[in-house]
């Protein structure tokens, strides 16, 4: 049987391994600037991990609104709601 689990959870919540696995995965995008990547997600207020059979499969974050550019938190999906003080980041595949 496949299992599947997504966890949410604040970052600052999030053991030193998870940030590295978080990282990690960002960076085998390849679409992101490394460069400060891991203090950025450790500054995020959200981590979402996706796990396929214990494999991570996937992630997403939600960073602060205020962020400049949120490109540079994550590829993909970026939505802004009216007076929310999140951006939503949606990881997006490269075709």
């Amino acid at each position: 049987m496949t299992d599947f689990f997504i966890e949410t959870k604040p970052a600052k919540n999030c053991a030193e391994g998870h940030i590295s696995e978080f990282v990690t995965l960002v960076n085998k995008g390849d679409e992101v600037d490394a460069q400060g990547l891991r203090q950025r997600v450790k500054a995020s207020h959200l981590l979402t991990f996706a796990r396929l059979d214990g494999v991570l499969v996937g992630i997403a974050v939600i960073c602060p609104a205020e962020t400049k550019n949120p490109r540079s938190w994550a590829a993909g999906v970026i939505l802004r709601r009216p007076k929310s003080p999140y951006s939503f980041v949606f990881p997006t595949q490269k075709v």
